[in-house]
């Protein structure tokens, strides 16, 4: 029987799984009805794991995207995330997120929160919301993951 709710350290595991593209480790949070809403008003409401494959299969063909966590509550069958997503882009594109056009090597970064709510041990909704965007251009990767990480909650500063 699963655990009614997600600790910490497996939502992290998640989030790691997440980054490595991992998908089957990633979708295995997901309860088999889970629905994502994403910031981009271009997305419509993605629907079960394959909806969410969908969409990320063709963005990771684009782009490789980076998660880092700022902010991590926790609240019963409740987790709220705030975090940095960098989105390097590897060909051009004349709208990569939130409309930039973008050059390979250009990086974009974005500040959401999100919102899950967990039933049964699983992810059943999550909602994302943007704080704000930023094109960063050809920024040094290493140093704007080292920057969010030092205003990360200190137990996240070292998160990889």
């Amino acid at each position: 029987m699963s655990h009614p709710i997600i600790s910490r350290e497996e939502f992290l595991k998640y989030v790691r799984a997440f980054n490595a593209h991992d998908f089957e480790v990633q979708h295995s949070f997901y309860h088999k009805d889970v629905t994502l809403s994403l910031p981009d008003p271009q997305t419509s409401l993605l629907k079960g794991s394959e909806g969410i494959k969908a969409h990320y299969e063709p963005l990771f063909e684009a782009a490789d995207e980076i998660l880092v966590p700022i902010a991590v509550a926790l609240d019963g069958h409740n987790i709220f995330y705030i975090m940095h997503s960098y989105f390097t882009y590897k060909k051009k594109l004349p709208a990569g997120v939130f409309g930039h056009a973008v050059e390979p090597g250009d990086i974009i970064k974005i500040c959401v929160w999100a919102h899950y709510v967990v039933m049964d041990g699983k992810m059943k909704t999550i909602v994302c919301n943007l704080l704000y965007d930023s094109f960063l251009g050809k920024a040094n990767l290493d140093e704007a993951l080292a920057e969010s990480r030092n205003i990360a909650d200190p137990d996240l500063q070292n998160f990889h």
